[in-house]
C-alpha cells in the first residue's frame, strides 16, 4: 500500500487485534485492507470469522455477526484471506459469506477470495492493485490490470483468479471524500504469525462447545 498517498493507519502483527480493529473509527476510512486467515463454516455460517489477535477481552475471532455490526461509511474493503466470498447458499438470501457481512456493515465494494491462495501470492497481486489505485484507477480496473500483470509474469491462475470484486467496480478510494487524508486507509495484517490459523481453529472449536 506504499503506492498510495497519505499515511493511513497500520495494525501489524500483535497490534492487529480484534479490539483494536473494532475500536478504530472505521467510518473515517475509505479503504480497509485485512490480511489474515479466515474460518468458513458452511453448515453454520454465523460461526465464520476472520482471525485477528486476541487481546482486551476479545477472543480474536471477528465473526459474521460482529462484522455486520461495524459502522462503515461505504469504503472499499479488501479481504486478503482465503474463502472470504465463499459460504452457504440460502434460497432467497444468497451466499452467507464474510464478504456479505461487510456489505451489511456498510461497505460499498468488497474484494474477496472464493478459494485459497498463499500469502506471498496475494501480496504480489495487491502490490499491483494498489499501484493502479494510486494512479487513480477505480477498483475494478485496478484489479483487472493487476491480474493481467500476474498473467504476464507467468503466475499460475490459482494465485490470482479466485479474487473477485463484489459491489461497485467504479469505487475509487479517497475520491469519495474529495482527497486522500491521513485517515483514508486502514490495514490490519496478521499474515506471517506462526501458528495463527491453528490457534484460531482452537478458539473456534472452544466457542462452539
Amino acid at each position: 500500500m506504499s503506492a498510495l498517498p497519505g499515511t493511513g493507519q497500520l495494525l501489524l502483527g500483535a497490534e492487529a487485534a480484534e479490539d483494536r480493529f473494532r475500536g478504530a473509527r472505521l467510518a473515517d476510512f475509505s479503504l480497509i485492507h485485512i490480511a489474515s486467515h479466515a474460518l468458513v463454516d458452511l453448515a453454520r455460517p454465523e460461526r465464520s470469522a476472520l482471525v485477528l489477535g486476541a487481546a482486551g477481552g476479545e477472543d480474536g475471532l471477528l465473526t459474521v455477526e460482529e462484522i455486520s455490526a461495524l459502522r462503515l461509511d461505504r469504503p472499499l474493503v479488501v479481504l486478503g484471506a482465503c474463502r472470504t466470498s465463499d459460504g452457504a447458499l440460502r434460497r432467497g438470501e444468497g451466499t452467507l459469506s464474510l464478504a456479505r457481512a461487510f456489505f451489511e456493515a456498510g461497505a460499498r465494494t468488497v474484494i474477496a477470495n472464493l478459494g485459497s491462495v498463499r500469502d506471498e501470492e496475494s501480496a504480489a497481486l495487491f502490490d499491483g492493485f494498489y499501484r493502479h489505485i494510486g494512479e487513480g484507477q477505480p477498483a475494478g480496473a485496478a484489479l483487472t490490470l493487476a491480474k493481467r500483470e500476474r498473467i504476464r509474469a507467468g503466475a499460475p491462475a490459482a494465485s490470482w483468479a479466485s479474487y473477485q470484486l463484489l459491489g461497485d467496480s467504479g469505487t475509487t478510494p479517497g475520491a469519495a471524500r474529495g482527497r486522500w487524508s491521513r485517515n483514508s486507509m486502514l490495514a490490519a495484517s496478521l499474515v506471517g504469525l506462526a501458528g495463527l490459523c491453528v490457534l484460531g481453529r482452537r478458539l473456534w472449536r472452544r466457542r462452539s462447545r
